[in-house]
């Protein structure tokens, strides 16, 4: 049995964002979403055009055709923006909140192969390591997943050095659940 890794960081509102925007925006799930959202948006255009087209707009009114076709994408491409920066509203609507500052507090991590310790001025938690049904990891950040949309975040700055992230990622190798671990290689295989 390894020695137990212990970490101590504070979760910062860029933290948060970098979670935020990975369960809303870039992981696996939403990007078949935004694909859909693409395709639909594309399939919207189509139908017009089509429609456009077979009723003779194009020949009756040539000159504004290219103003309308250019009208459909720049509506289609400014449809999916504003999903983005509806997410980007969300986030900083969130992290301004003051009920949400306990989630910027100085925590102390102890990650052993049976369970992992959260502590913090504010509660104490433990969490075998079943309770995580999926890994992401991230250049800069790991989300251990509880459920769907709640995770740890460790960002990885906590690390005092390689050696003690190369042990942390060998306790999750032997520790996470073989569904955390098939859902991570899938992700991966996919990325």
């Amino acid at each position: 049995m390894s020695s137990p890794i212990s970490l101590q960081y504070t979760i910062t509102k860029e933290d948060y964002a970098f979670y935020y925007k990975y369960a809303m925006w870039s992981s696996g799930k939403r990007k078949k979403q935004r694909l859909q959202s693409i395709l639909k948006q594309i399939g919207f255009v189509a139908v017009f055009l089509g429609v456009y087209f077979f009723a003779g707009g194009f020949t009756y009114l040539s000159k504004y055709s290219i103003l309308i076709i250019l009208l459909m994408f720049g509506t289609s491409f400014l449809s999916l923006l504003g999903s983005k920066n509806a997410i980007d509203k969300q986030l900083a609507e969130f992290t301004e909140n003051e009920d949400n500052a306990n989630i910027f507090v100085e925590t102390f991590l102890t990650a052993t192969e049976i369970d992992v310790q959260i502590k913090n001025d504010l509660q104490e938690s433990t969490l075998k390591w079943k309770a995580i049904i999926n890994k992401a990891e991230i250049n800069t950040h790991y989300f251990l997943f509880t459920n769907a949309v709640q995770a740890l975040i460790i960002p990885k700055r906590a690390f005092i050095n390689n050696d003690q992230k190369s042990a942390f990622d060998k306790i999750l190798s032997r520790t996470l659940s073989l569904d955390a671990q098939i859902k991570q290689d899938l992700k991966n295989a996919r990325n």
